[in-house]
């Protein structure tokens, strides 16, 4: 068994405590500041799809391009947007809580700092679940009462 006294490093539940706090406060904030990166609009996407197939379709009948297949795109639209990367750094940023508690729990560390490292980990990992799972019921309540208020309106009639 070992002891909280033995000899080495022994803060491996305030570095998870660190990486929970650090990610739950990535996850909130990001949340409440919105999308950082501007999404095109479905107009500024249709443009640039009818001006993609006018020019590839131009190529092709100048015999300047043939019919093979391409890649999956280029390196910039393969590249993550800084949403994305804040995303992603948050729910690592939980993992490696969750990690350094579990570390400091089978150590025998401070169990405050190893539990609140745990506990932010997991709460910075379910924020970002629940965000899409709590728009995902609005969005199915909203199609629910819609149908609902179509449905007893047409019973009138």
């Amino acid at each position: 068994m070992v002891e909280n006294t033995t000899t080495g490093f022994k803060y491996y539940g305030w570095i998870g405590f660190l990486c929970g706090a650090l990610a739950l406060g990535i996850s909130v904030l990001h949340f409440y500041t919105g999308p950082l990166v501007k999404e095109p609009t479905l107009k500024e996407n249709a443009i640039e799809t009818v001006v993609s197939i006018k020019q590839k379709a131009l190529k092709i009948f100048k015999r300047q391009e043939s019919l093979k297949p391409k890649e999956n795109g280029t390196l910039e639209e393969q590249a993550f947007n800084l949403d994305q990367k804040l995303d992603l750094a948050s729910v690592i940023l939980g993992l490696m809580a969750l990690i350094f508690a579990s570390i400091a729990f089978i150590r025998h560390e401070n169990i405050r700092a190893s539990g609140m490292a745990g506990a932010f980990g997991v709460g910075a990992i379910l924020f970002q679940f629940l965000n899409w799972a709590i728009a995902f019921a609005a969005v199915i309540v909203i199609i629910g009462f819609t149908f609902f208020s179509l449905s007893t309106h047409n019973k009138d009639i």
